[in-house]
């Protein structure tokens, strides 16, 4: 026989998967953007269920009372997501703090550049890709070229 958590488990994927339908029935884009945070906080909620240590049998047994645990959580969740002002600003904070932003980030200056190279309106992802491609070519060439004239090189140091 199947405890209440194992039975509350199944109900919750059952949920996920209903809502999961429901979303991909909204074909318009806009829409489904509109329901971003409900779609994190349910795949939060989601996320955060699937260990079982997170309930015990009693709580389990009472939320099994409801058709819809899975949103009951998630509307909990969402509510914290929206009153999350106070963490948002330790957020700020860690980013302003991180000595690795211009590693792993396109910097407003860049950003510009590639926009006077490829046109105001590329896409900057589109323009780095072209960039890399373009880089590649150049880093081919001049391997050929040191090839043919038959120089030592070690590629780190191209």
């Amino acid at each position: 026989m199947q405890t209440n958590i194992e039975r509350l488990k199944e109900r919750i994927e059952q949920n996920r998967e209903d809502f999961r339908d429901d979303i991909l029935g909204l074909i318009d884009g806009d829409s489904i953007y509109g329901m971003a945070r409900r779609i994190a906080a349910v795949e939060d909620a989601y996320e955060l269920t699937r260990d079982f240590g997170w309930i015990d049998e009693a709580d389990a047994a009472y939320l099994l009372e409801f058709a819809e645990p899975l949103k009951m959580l998630a509307d909990a969740w969402e509510d914290i997501l929206f009153d999350a002002a106070g963490d948002f600003r330790m957020v700020v904070e860690d980013v302003l703090d991180a000595d690795d932003n211009n590693e792993n980030y396109i910097t407003a200056v860049y950003a510009e550049e590639l926009k006077r190279k490829y046109g105001a309106g590329v896409n900057i992802r589109d323009a780095l890709f072209q960039e890399v491609m373009e880089t590649g070519k150049r880093i081919k060439l001049l391997k050929n070229m040191l090839d043919d004239e038959g120089v030592d090189y070690c590629l780190n140091e191209v």
